[in-house]
């Protein structure tokens, strides 16, 4: 009889256990770093903020929501749902065109984690431009009809290790025939030879100048030159 209410006492308390642990069991999400400093980056390249993440509970964890604070920034998870002690990502491809300076953003993120139901995640860089044009703008003046006439532009680049002038496309009126790097003990800079030619009727000249780098096709610094043709 002792024998059996023991029986019957052990397997009430196993029970108990049992809906303790099953109360008790639950995911629990950690990050690596939930701050990321991205640095020094160029205007207008793409640049990614991965931010690595673990299930360190002990029952299935689930984003729920992935929310950037602007257009900017595409946030999305690599997984949705992660086993116990299971790594994913959350990456966010930042746009930095038309940003420049100290730029910070922000990835919220819902999780059916109990104690950490929704996170702040964040990233900055310090955005700089493809290049520094000096002058900003090049005034040829008045030029008289199909006369030619040359001036320099000189071109700073943001990042002087990836930058390269590759080539420079022309306009109606104007051109770049050659192009250099000048190395200099405070950064290298590149001179550009404009060129404009007027033609055979007078108007106003207003066009822009495209210096493409070769690290990115895509990316253009862009120079407005204009002048008066005249009789």
């Amino acid at each position: 009889m002792l024998s059996k209410t023991f029986g019957y006492l052990m397997a009430i308390l196993a029970l108990v256990l049992c809906a303790v642990s099953t109360l008790i069991a639950a995911p629990k999400i950690t990050f690596e770093h939930e701050s990321i400093d991205l640095g020094r980056v160029v205007a207008g390249k793409p640049i990614n903020a991965v931010f690595t993440f673990k299930n360190a509970g002990d029952t299935e964890l689930e984003i729920t929501a992935v929310r950037s604070s602007c257009g900017c920034a595409k946030a999305e998870a690599k997984d949705t749902k992660l086993a116990p002690q299971q790594s994913s990502t959350i990456t966010t491809v930042f746009n930095t065109s038309g940003y420049k300076g100290n730029v910070s953003k922000i990835v919220s993120i819902t999780t059916n984690d109990p104690e950490r139901g929704n996170i702040t995640l964040s990233f900055k860089a310090e955005v700089i431009p493809l290049a520094t044009l000096k002058p900003e703008r090049l005034n040829f003046g008045s030029l008289k009809v199909n006369q030619s006439r040359t001036n320099r532009l000189f071109v700073y680049p943001g990042d002087v290790k990836t930058f390269k002038i590759t080539r420079v496309i022309p306009s109606a009126h104007v051109s770049a025939p050659s192009f250099k790097k000048i190395a200099d003990k405070a950064g290298d800079y590149w001179e550009v030879t404009v060129l404009v030619k007027a033609g055979s009727e007078p108007g106003r000249i207003m066009e822009w100048l495209d210096i493409v780098d070769g690290s990115d096709e895509n990316q253009k610094a862009r120079v407005m030159v204009y002048g008066n043709i005249i009789e």
